[in-house]
C-alpha cells in the first residue's frame, strides 16, 4: 500500500498489526514509516520515544527514530540512530540502506556506498530497489563510468550496462507498479544520454507515487539537461514542499536559476543547503563552481577552506574561550585560519574529492598562480593515478602553463583533455585561443568551429570566432558571428 502511495491505508494495517501484538517492534517501525511519509514526523517522533522508554535497545525501534531524523534532514542524528541499531542488530539490511542515506546527506558518499553495498551483501533483493528507496548519490542504477579505462574495460562497462538495463526491463514487466526498478531504469537511461526516455521512467514512478523524492529531482536535472528550466524548477519546488531541507533539491534548484542568469537567488538556496550541512559535496562544489565563474577566486578558496575546518557546533569550552577574545583578536584568529597562504598553498583540498581540487587549481589560475596550480595538479597525478584520467584536471593544467607562457606544453594538455572528453567545449575554445596565440589563425578558427558544433548555444566560441576573423580581416563574418554571441549572451563582451 506505501508503494501505491496509500499511506492511510498502510498506516491502518500497521495499526491492526501493533494491536494484535504490542511487542511486535517492526510493525511499530513500519507504522513510523507510514507516518514520515504522511508528512506527520512530528506524531512518529512522539510515538517513537515512547517505545524507547520501554525498549531503549530495540535495533527496530532505533531504526525509526533514525528514519524520522533522516525526513527532517537531520543527518547526523539519523546516523547516530542507525549505527546504534546496528550495534545491536548487524544483519538488517534495511538500516544499512538508511544508514547510508544519512550518509548520503553528509555528504560522505564514499562510506555511503560502502553502507549500500552491506545492505546488497546481507540482502541481494535489495539491488534493485535501493533506487527506489530515496538513494541518489552512489546508487545501484547508476555505473562509476570513471573506473573504465581501456578497451577491454570499456566493453565490460558496456556488457554491465546491458545487463542492468535488462534487468530493469524484466523487473518492470513482471510487476509495473514497482517503483525501483523505473527509477534505476531511468538513471542508468541518463548514463546514455537517453534524455527524453529517462523522463518517461521519472515520469512513470511519479504516477505510482507522486511524492517519490528521489524521481523528482532527477526528473527536475534531466529537465535541466533539456533546457526545460521552469519545469525544472517545478519539479524541485514540489520536493521543497515535501522536504524543505532536501539538500540535493535546494542545490538543483540553484544550479538551475543560475543558468537562466537569477545567480542571486541561485546562491540564496546554496546556502541554504549548506546552512544544513556545512560540508555537503553537491552545494559546496556549486556554490564554488559560482564563485569561480563571477572571478571571485579569493572568496573560492576562503569557502572551500571554511568547508574543511568546519566540525560541527562548538562546545561550552571553545565558545569561553572565543569570547574572551577582543575584537582584534577574532579577526586575528580568522585571518590565520583562512587567508594566510592560501594562494601559495599547493596542497589539494581536504574536502570534495577531485571537483575541489579542479575549482582549487581554477581559482589559484584566476588568481595568476599558475605554478601553484601547476603543482597541485602534478603532485595529485603522482598521488592518484585515476585523476590523470579526468579531462578537466588536464584542462586546468594547460591553463596554469599557458600562463606560465608554456604554450606548447599546454597545447598538449589540451589535446590530452580533449582524447579523455572529445566533446568538452570549454578545451576546444582554449585550444582555439592557444592556437591564436601561436599564429595559427586557421587553426584556431577550426578548434572554435568544433566547439560551435558541440554547442551552437556556446557564446564564448561565437565572440572568440568572431573576434579572431576580425583580426583577420574577415568584417562581415566577424561581425555576423558577433551578432550571434551577444544574441545568446548580451554581456558576453565583458566577459570575453
Amino acid at each position: 500500500l506505501m508503494k501505491l502511495n496509500k499511506n492511510s491505508e498502510a498506516l491502518e494495517c500497521f495499526g491492526a498489526v501493533v494491536e494484535l501484538d504490542d511487542s511486535f517492534s517492526q510493525g511499530w517501525n513500519n507504522k513510523v514509516m507510514a507516518l514520515v511519509r504522511m508528512g506527520e514526523s512530528d506524531e512518529a517522533l512522539a510515538l517513537i520515544e515512547e517505545l524507547l522508554e520501554d525498549n531503549p535497545e530495540d535495533a527496530w525501534t532505533l531504526n525509526a527514530k533514525g528514519m524520522v531524523m533522516l525526513a527532517q534532514a537531520r543527518y547526523d542524528e539519523a546516523l547516530e540512530h542507525f549505527d546504534m541499531a546496528l550495534e545491536i542488530r548487524n544483519d538488517i539490511g534495511l538500516i544499512w540502506v538508511n544508514r547510508g542515506n544519512a550518509l548520503v546527506g553528509l555528504g560522505r558518499e564514499a562510506e555511503a556506498n560502502g553502507s549500500f553495498t552491506r545492505a546488497v551483501g546481507i540482502n541481494p533483493g535489495l539491488a534493485h530497489e535501493l533506487s527506489g528507496m530515496g538513494v541518489r548519490l552512489g546508487s545501484y542504477g547508476v555505473i562509476n563510468e570513471g573506473n573504465y579505462k581501456t578497451e577491454e574495460e570499456m566493453e565490460e562497462l558496456e556488457e554491465k550496462k546491458r545487463e542492468m538495463l535488462a534487468s530493469y526491463d524484466a523487473a518492470i514487466e513482471t510487476n509495473p507498479r514497482l517503483t525501483g526498478p523505473w527509477l534505476g531504469r531511468g538513471l542508468l537511461l541518463i548514463q546514455y544520454g537517453r534524455m527524453e526516455d529517462a523522463l518517461v521512467c521519472f515520469d512513470r514512478v511519479l504516477e505510482i507515487f507522486p511524492a517519490d523524492l528521489a524521481a523528482l529531482v532527477n526528473r527536475g536535472e534531466v529537465l535541466s539537461a533539456l533546457s526545460r528550466h521552469d519545469e525544472a524548477l517545478s519539479s524541485f519546488d514540489k520536493v521543497l514542499s515535501i522536504n524543505p531541507s532536501d539538500i540535493d533539491a535546494l542545490t538543483a534548484k540553484a544550479v538551475v536559476l543560475h543558468k537562466m542568469g537569477k545567480d542571486a537567488a541561485a546562491i540564496e538556496y546554496l546556502d541554504r543547503a549548506l546552512a544544513i550541512n556545512p560540508k555537503g559535496e553537491k552545494p559546496l562544489w556549486a556554490k564554488t563552481t559560482f564563485l569561480v565563474d563571477k572571478g571571485r577566486y579569493k572568496d573560492t578558496l576562503l569557502l572551500i577552506e571554511k568547508a574543511a575546518e568546519y566540525k560541527g557546533k562548538a562546545n561550552k569550552n571553545e565558545k569561553k574561550r572565543w569570547a574572551s577574545f577582543s575584537a582584534r583578536q577574532r579577526q586575528e584568529v580568522k585571518q590565520e585560519r583562512t587567508i594566510t597562504d592560501l594562494a601559495n598553498d599547493p596542497s589539494a583540498p581536504r574536502i570534495g574529492g577531485i571537483k575541489m581540487l579542479i575549482v582549487k587549481a581554477h581559482a589559484l589560475n584566476g588568481l595568476h598562480r599558475y605554478k601553484v596550480a601547476l603543482d597541485m595538479i602534478n603532485k595529485s597525478f603522482e598521488d592518484n593515478k585515476s585523476t590523470k584520467g579526468n579531462a578537466e584536471m588536464w584542462l586546468y593544467k594547460g591553463d596554469a602553463l599557458y600562463g606560465l607562457h608554456r604554450y606548447v606544453q599546454s597545447l598538449r594538455s589540451y589535446d590530452r583533455a580533449l582524447s579523455i572528453d572529445p566533446r568538452n567545449v570549454e578545451a576546444w575554445i582554449k585550444k582555439g585561443d592557444l592556437l591564436r596565440t601561436l599564429g595559427r589563425f586557421t587553426e584556431a578558427i577550426v578548434a572554435y568551429d568544433k566547439a560551435i558544433s558541440i554547442d551552437s548555444g556556446a557564446a564564448k566560441a561565437w565572440y572568440a570566432k568572431a573576434s579572431l576573423l576580425d583580426v583577420m580581416g574577415m568584417k562581415k563574418e566577424a561581425e555576423e558571428c558577433l551578432a550571434k554571441a551577444v544574441g545568446l549572451d548580451p554581456n558576453i563582451a565583458g566577459k570575453g
